[in-house]
């Protein structure tokens, strides 16, 4: 079966092009800026490398150089953002909220 099968969609390729694009905006390697990327969001811990070579592993090292701003994180955050589904759909209708009596239901950080 091929590796990359199930992976090569729209959204993880729209994902790529703007890691790609950010990249490019600072001089880095879409592999940095992936990297700083997690380490930007909460409660991410350490993302694990997946390298191969000395030259990859120097490369990985430095995303923790690399300062992404809020236009970047933003971006970044909407393109790989995932659709909730049900009930967060219908709970952040207006109808619904009407329904409920206007009582707000708090989103989980």
């Amino acid at each position: 079966m091929n590796e990359a099968a199930g992976r090569l969609n729209e959204r993880n390729l729209a994902i790529a092009d703007e890691v790609a694009a950010v990249a490019g905006e600072l001089g880095r390697s879409p592999a940095q800026v992936a990297l700083a990327w997690l380490l930007a969001r909460p409660g991410v811990v350490s993302p694990v490398l997946g390298v191969r070579t000395l030259a990859q592993l120097e490369d990985n090292l430095g995303a923790l150089e690399v300062e992404l701003g809020s236009e970047h994180l933003e971006r970044l955050d909407a393109v790989s953002s995932v659709a909730m589904g049900f009930p967060h759909d219908m709970l952040s209708q207006p109808l619904t909220q009407q329904v409920f009596g206007g009582v707000a239901v708090e989103p989980r950080g």
